[in-house]
């Protein structure tokens, strides 16, 4: 698991990622950073995480494994994809291309700016709410 909080990985408060890199889970406090760069970030297994910092760079990030990640921060990077699990966005993500695979969902009650693409399942909130793409 790669948790990212205000004191974290090499006792930073802030993580660069500088090429494409693979971890089971992510998971973090609001105050944590994690910078893409122009590189691909794969996070997920089978457990259920929340990530509350900020996601930054024209880098890509990939949702994978069967667990549901809690995207609750804030976020301006290159594109998205769910590809497998489920993935909520109850922060803001700024995201050009948001995709979300067959057999994945998207749901939560935050903001999606950019063009989302839904081959999986769409459910808005947490349990009944409104998912906002603009």
């Amino acid at each position: 698991m790669l948790f990212v909080s205000g004191i974290i990985f090499l006792k930073l408060n802030w993580l660069p990622i500088y090429s494409a890199q693979t971890v089971l889970d992510l998971s973090g406090s609001t105050g944590g950073e994690l910078l893409l760069g122009t590189s691909t970030l794969t996070a997920g297994g089978a457990n259920s995480t929340t990530f509350a910092g900020t996601m930054s760079g024209s880098g890509n990030f990939v949702k994978h494994g069967s667990g549901s990640f809690d995207f609750s921060g804030s976020g301006n990077i290159g594109s998205t994809v769910v590809s497998t699990g489920t993935m909520r966005v109850n922060g803001a993500m700024i995201s050009p291309a948001f995709t979300v695979d067959a057999g994945a969902t998207l749901g939560g009650v935050g903001t999606i700016t950019g063009d989302v693409e839904v081959s999986g399942i769409l459910s808005p909130g947490n349990s009944i709410g409104t998912l906002v793409s603009r």
